[in-house]
């Protein structure tokens, strides 16, 4: 499972390639660190809008997630999630799926496909198990 953080591009125009940097804050952070927020190491001044948080968000408890933007010497406020984020709370749901046979293909078509999925596929005649072909 993969937690990633999207976020819209920097409103105001700026002269120069604007920067964005997401920090977070676990439980670990707020109570022992004395409320403390962390960079996360590949999210810090970079020009993407999406952030891979999930080796950031390695345990349990509830995180608070915020980004800012750069633009020259010019930085955002803060901007935070309205809800602490806690990993346990992800429902993971089965795809809708089609499968079509068409020739000597095979159609595979998924309704609601998240944006983020990755999709393999394994493909096999019925009693040529052993020449299985993954796709994807």
């Amino acid at each position: 499972m993969r937690h990633t953080l999207t976020w819209r591009p920097l409103d105001a125009f700026c002269w120069t390639a604007a920067l964005y940097t997401v920090q977070f804050q676990g439980e670990f952070e707020r109570t022992i660190l004395n409320d403390s927020w962390l960079d996360s190491p590949k999210c810090r001044r970079t020009p993407r809008t999406h952030c891979d948080l999930t080796p950031d968000l390695g345990s349990d408890s509830d995180y608070g997630v915020r980004v800012r933007a750069e633009c020259g010497q010019q930085v955002t406020p803060w901007t935070r999630l309205n809800a602490l984020f806690n990993r346990r709370e992800t429902l993971l749901r089965p795809l809708e799926m089609a499968v079509e046979a068409m020739g000597d293909g095979v159609r595979v078509s998924f309704e609601r496909l998240p944006q983020t999925a990755s999709v393999g596929v394994t493909l096999w005649r019925q009693g040529q198990e052993q020449e299985v072909r993954v796709t994807g």
